[in-house]
Formats: structure tokens, C-alpha cells, sequence
């Protein structure tokens, strides 16, 4: 019976080794599309990527992988879709073909660590989707622009939609491991933000592109 306390109490304290993020990420003007923010973990599994599209829409605003992984480019809508990618600043350049309805296609991950890579549709030229390549575990997409069902037609038959913008995204990371302090926010085009959260911290940090300070980044740990 003694035992089995101690074991209870030692998986107890292993399940209480977890900290709580939270925080929000804002903008002073015009936002990006999407962010990342992830716990740095280079022993972390490869995060495979599945990436849909229906309605003439990506499934995700943004995907997170890692470098080995394999993205599957699954094409459920009724439509021909043609992916592609051309990103000077990792050097990254794909062009997938086309992709008839109910087919699939895929793709290694093979662009930088630490970095976004902006994929869209050479058909349809309102699709877009981000593909950040990270080493995580404990990561949150946090998305800025929503597109939203208009109810019209598009000239291919399909729905209309119209972007919906919005200028703060709530941060809110569960159970990271008490261990892993290095924090990471990436953004589509933006400085890579890197720096040190322990437990009972709070910060708030500028975000910068192009020299100059377009948001803020506050967060605390729990």
C-alpha cells in the first residue's frame, strides 16, 4: 500500500512540472496574416502535415511542421487546385501542379528551421495558407485575418468570400513542460522574436519588422 502512495505521489508531481502561458500578441496598424508562438524543443517528434482545401479555401489559415516531415496536399473541394510556393528569403520554390478533386498530392518539408513559408493557389488567387517549420511540441497558431462566406458567387461557381481583419489574438499555451523556457514567435515576413519565459515571469516585448516597432507581444507564466 506504501507503494502505491509513492507512486501516485511521484506521477502527481511529474503531472505538476507544467506551466500555464498566457498573454495576447496586438498590432499597432494593419496586421499580419497569421502567427506562431511556440516552446523551443529540439527533442521534440516530427509534426507531420495533412493540409486540406474545400470551398476554395485551405482548411488551416496556418500549419506547423518540421524539417523531415511530409505534407500531404489533399484536394476535397470540387475544383482543380494548383499549389505552389516561391519564397526569396528561405530560398524555397515548389510548384505542385494540378491537383483534380479527391486527389492528393505531397511535398517534404525542406525549407529552414525557424521559418514561414506563404503557399498559394495559381488558380484561385484569394487562397492562401502559412507553413512554419518548427521543432515543438507546444505551439499556437494565432490567426489576424479571417475570410468570411459572402453568399455570392466567385467566377469559378463557387462561394464569394470577403477578409475579416482583426488587430489582437489571445495567447493561451496549457501544460509546457517547466523545463523548456525558450519561447519563439514567428510571423509571415516579420523579425523571428526568441527569448526566455520561466515560471512567475510576465514581459512584454516589441515586435519589429523592417527596423520599426508594429506590435507588441505581452506574456506571463504560471
Amino acid at each position: 500500500m506504501r507503494f502505491g502512495w509513492m507512486l501516485l505521489f511521484v506521477i502527481g508531481c511529474a503531472h505538476a512540472q507544467t506551466d500555464l502561458i498566457i498573454g495576447e500578441l496586438s498590432f499597432d496598424s494593419a496586421p499580419p496574416t497569421a502567427a506562431i508562438l511556440f516552446v523551443r524543443d529540439p527533442e521534440a517528434a516530427i509534426n507531420q502535415l495533412q493540409i486540406d482545401q474545400k470551398d476554395r479555401q485551405f482548411s488551416q489559415f496556418m500549419n506547423a511542421g518540421s524539417s523531415g516531415a511530409v505534407i500531404n496536399f489533399l484536394n476535397s473541394d470540387s475544383a482543380r487546385h494548383n499549389l505552389y510556393a516561391n519564397s526569396y528569403s528561405t530560398g524555397t520554390r515548389f510548384d505542385v501542379g494540378l491537383i483534380p478533386p479527391g486527389k492528393s498530392v505531397t511535398l517534404a518539408l525542406s525549407w529552414p528551421e525557424d521559418s514561414i513559408v506563404r503557399v498559394g493557389c495559381a488558380i484561385h488567387t484569394n487562397m492562401e495558407t502559412y507553413i512554419a517549420n518548427i521543432r515543438s511540441a507546444h505551439y499556437q497558431l494565432l490567426p489576424f485575418k479571417r475570410w468570411g462566406e459572402k453568399g455570392g458567387l466567385d467566377d469559378y461557381g463557387g462561394s464569394e468570400f470577403e477578409e475579416q481583419t482583426v488587430k489582437q489574438a489571445e495567447i493561451r499555451l496549457r501544460q509546457v513542460p517547466a523545463d523548456k523556457t525558450t519561447l519563439t514567435l514567428l510571423i509571415p515576413y516579420y523579425q523571428p522574436l526568441t527569448f526566455e519565459l520561466k515560471v512567475g515571469e510576465s514581459k512584454t516585448l516589441d515586435v519589429m519588422r523592417d527596423g520599426a516597432k508594429r506590435g507588441s507581444l505581452t506574456v506571463k507564466r504560471s
